[in-house]
């Protein structure tokens, strides 16, 4: 039997009705597509443990399902009552939408690391473990003092009330503007509680309040003259001092404002502890108590008539905390609240904003601490007259509000795959057409063939699976239209969630490759266009569609040829049909290339990237390039080629790991004692140039030089001289050099004028000779070309009088390498090796630059 997709078995829990609050299921289940073992015609039946709910389904029902609608009832059954809501496969449908989320109850704020240490209350709820409600509860009211401020110091820039009374040392600004005069006068009260204004005299101003003030100074300072403008206002108000005591953070004395008010002062000192009360803070004047400050009524109702504005010699006392109740749950602010006098159930709901719609207002129950001897649990019903006023509240109780059940008593659920998945009203003849009306209420591809109906079943709460027939339910079909009750659960699954998806693979030139889904009767047009197109580079005359078929229980596959040029014109001898499974290679035209380049640079008359063809040579676009200028030097012209460049960088990297070996044994063995000291030394000298070499292996990059004897491609046009070109391929033409450079073991290594004739020899005399440390016998020349001679590759002359590298004639921009002597034995020659390869690389990237920067 074929097994249904492997998402399916993940994903179909979320079609499933909940089970009774509190039920655990553990069950056991025969194989998919097995029938259990025992009576064929029993109940199939999900087994649990202990005899509690399970899920059932009859034999008869069971038996009409196809095998892959069994096995997806049998992972129904294995998911147990208590499977969630299932969300649909998204790479198969991504229009699915999410189920619709259960009602969440309300969290209690949390501790956050900037708040002082959790109260023993807190702790005590905190330890608990984990209940249908939240106990994470916080003390209501403190997070008012989150963040208070170090320091506290005198603020002068409030606006001062109208019965703000003066007292001696606040100051007072009175600005006049008249015809006779004008001007600022900034006058302090005095400890007599007067003020002196120039030509008035003085003036008794303390214990009035600042609005009867402004009317006294004005009287007297305007009088009759109508001509004057006058402002008083107040400046820098006399500081006050106040003492904070009790249970606050930061007790001591404090100097604030003489308008600062008592929630200020508070603020100062960090405010209470938890310990402290919030409802009976107390303002003392002249050792007795002159307010009573109940915070609670500034935060529940914005109340600010006891907030009064303190004195100096004012002490404010926070006394210990009043009882306390927490309350949890499905309430607006679930917290812990300070309780003041006698307070009922109905008071406390107040305090943390009610009941939210998602609470269970049948069953609250109450834990209380009975006189700190036993621990008794109450139930309130608030459905009752009355009950909550009656309910008395006492100090430690906790309150908990659970939260509606979730299972429907009045409607029934469709979930999966549909148009407006949710909660539906139930009425004593509703039938799955009234819920399932027709076609416009799926989505896109549900699967017909299978539906399924969830019931809550008495006594125990077991789940009865009910399977249906979807496209004979929405052809009219009477026996499928079954009856609903109260609670049931119905599921529509999406086609691909129970089966494969039928697919195609398209390879090749098209802007989209990859997999597919097949369409019923999708051609190879609508397939390419599915790809995204055909590229430019696609052979329109031949693509390869492979069709994978099972003929006699074998795997036999079968290719066809298709002009695909035909195909998308829309004729229907190669716009075939594509089947399951079939493979399309939409190949590309060969050696595709839009066009290929070569750059020519240096000393042509017009230097530039050029386009070529196929088979076209160097020659050819030089002559396209208008041929070079008089300041040529075609003998030391560059021809770099990427090709020939990865080539060296391989070789070059295969060269360093050699010497790098080399090197690493070497470094191992030592020094073999049958040396001499001698010896010794020079193998560790050749040890050390090694490393060295080895160094600069590493930074040096391979140029792509290639030999090319350009003076003589241009006189022997078409010849085996002339070089077929490659993408990317560059030429320099340098012009003319006159020097010729000596490097290495010699006096003076320089860089020396051409004279035409002179040999290597001469120039070698010219630069001071070899040296002691010379190896002459290692002499050699890298021509301007990026040849090199060696005494092994040329001589002159013939008998006693032949020579070697030094009877060679040095052309312009030649160079003469004179190597160390290193030749002590096999191991050291290597380095001469390697000096040679890296010179050489470094040479042409010296000529190069030294074309580029001119």
């Amino acid at each position: 039997m074929r097994r249904p997709n492997p998402w399916f078995s993940a994903l179909t829990a979320a079609t499933f009705l909940l089970a009774s609050p509190g039920t655990v299921l553990a069950a056991e289940f025969s194989m998919p597509g097995v029938m259990p073992q025992g009576d064929a015609n029993a109940p199939q039946t999900s087994t649990l443990p202990g005899g509690g709910p399970s899920i059932h389904i009859s034999p008869d029902a069971f038996k009409q399902l196809s095998p892959e609608q069994q096995q997806l009832v049998q992972q129904r059954m294995k998911q147990g009552p208590s499977a969630p809501p299932s969300s649909q496969t998204k790479t198969l449908d991504p229009s699915q939408e999410k189920p619709p989320e259960e009602p969440v109850e309300a969290s209690a704020p949390q501790a956050t690391s900037d708040t002082e240490e959790l109260s023993s209350f807190e702790q005590e709820l905190r330890q608990r473990p984990p209940e249908a409600v939240s106990l994470q509860l916080s003390h209501y009211g403190y997070d008012l003092f989150r963040g208070a401020p170090s320091t506290f110091a005198p603020v002068d820039d409030l606006p001062v009330p109208s019965d703000y009374v003066i007292v001696p040392g606040d100051e007072i600004i009175i600005s006049a503007v008249s015809p006779r005069r004008s001007g600022d006068n900034s006058l302090t009260v005095n400890r007599d509680g007067t003020i002196f204004y120039p030509n008035i005299g003085t003036l008794s101003v303390a214990g009035m309040t600042y609005s009867r003030m402004v009317q006294f100074l004005t009287q007297k300072i305007k009088g009759g003259a109508r001509d004057m403008q006058l402002s008083i206002r107040m400046g820098k108000l006399r500081s006050i001092n106040v003492v904070l005591v009790g249970r606050v953070k930061k007790p001591g004395s404090y100097t604030v404002s003489s308008l600062t008010t008592l929630s200020n002062a508070l603020i100062a000192c960090g405010g209470p502890t938890k310990m402290g009360s919030l409802r009976d803070i107390q303002l003392k004047r002249g050792g007795k108590v002159v307010a009573r400050f109940d915070l609670y009524d500034f935060l529940l109702k914005g109340g600010s008539d006891q907030d009064l504005r303190l004195q100096g010699g004012d002490v404010i006392f926070v006394p210990e905390s009043g009882p306390q109740v927490a309350i949890a749950g499905n309430v607006k602010a679930p917290a812990i609240y300070e309780l003041k006098g006698k307070t009922n159930l109905e008071e406390v709901f107040k305090l943390a904003g009610n009941i939210t719609p998602m609470g269970f207002a049948q069953q609250i129950q109450i834990e209380r601490f009975n006189q700190n001897t036993s621990q008794k649990i109450l139930d309130v019903d608030l459905t009752k007259p009355g009950a909550a006023r009656s309910t008395s509240i006492q100090d430690g109780d906790i309150v908990k509000v659970y939260a509606l059940s979730k299972k429907l008593l009045n409607g029934v659920m469709l979930s999966g795959h549909v148009e407006r998945p949710g909660k539906y009203e139930y009425r004593p003849d509703l039938r799955l057409k009234d819920v399932i009306k027709g076609e416009n209420d799926l989505k896109p591809e549900a699967y017909l063939e299978f539906g399924l109906i969830e019931r809550i079943m008495p006594p125990d709460s077991h789940i009865e699976l009910i399977p249906f027939h979807l496209g004979k339910l929405l052809a009219g079909n009477a026996a499928e239209n079954k009856p609903l009750q109260a609670g049931d659960k119905v599921n529509v699954y999406y086609r691909w969630e129970v089966q494969e998806p039928p697919t195609v693979r398209v390879t090749g030139a098209v802007h989209r490759p990859g997999q597919i889904r097949l369409t019923p009767k999708m051609t190879v047009k609508e397939l390419i266009q599915l790809a995204g197109g055909l590229k430019d580079q696609a052979d329109r005359s031949i693509a390869e569609l492979t069709r994978v078929q099972v003929v006699d229980n074998k795997l036999e596959s079968r290719r066809i040829t298709i002009n695909l040029a035909k195909a998308i014109s829309g004729d229907t001898a190669s716009n075939l049909v594509i089947e399951k499974n079939d493979y399309l290679l939409v190949k590309e035209v060969p050696e595709y290339k839009l066009y290929r380049t070569v750059t020519i640079q240096g000393e042509v008359a017009q230097p530039g990237t050029y386009t070529f063809r196929d088979g076209e040579t160097l020659s050819e676009v030089i002559a396209r390039a208008g041929g070079f200028t008089k300041r040529a030097y075609l003998k030391g012209s560059i021809f770099t080629r990427e090709s020939v460049k990865k080539l060296q960088e391989e070789r070059l990297q295969d060269f360093a790991k050699r010497l790098e070996a080399d090197v690493y044994r070497e470094a191992n063995a030592g020094v073999a004692g049958a040396l001499s000291a001698e010896a010794a030394k020079a193998s560790q000298q050749a040890l050390e140039t090694k490393k060295a070499f080895l160094a600069s292996m590493k930074d040096t990059k391979a140029s792509g030089r290639m030999i090319v004897k350009v003076d003589e491609l241009m006189h022997k046009q078409h010849s085996d001289v002339d070089v077929t070109l490659e993408e990317g391929d560059v030429l320099l033409v340098p012009p003319v050099i006159n020097s010729i450079s000596i490097i290495g073991q010699v006096y003076n290594p320089t860089a020396i004028t051409y004279e035409q004739g002179l040999t290597v020899g001469q120039y070698l005399a010219k630069a001071g000779g070899p040296t002691d440390r010379a190896d002459t016998r290692g002499i050699y020349v890298i021509k301007v070309d990026g040849s090199v001679i060696t005494d092994k590759n040329f001589s002159t002359g013939w008998g006693p009088w032949r020579q070697g590298v030094t009877g060679a004639v040095l052309e312009p921009g030649d160079t003469i390498m004179v190597p160390e002597n290193l030749a002590v034995d096999t191991t050291l020659r290597d380095t001469r090796d390697i000096t040679q390869i890296l010179f050489q690389l470094a040479s042409s990237a010296a000529i190069t630059w030294g074309i580029l920067r001119k």
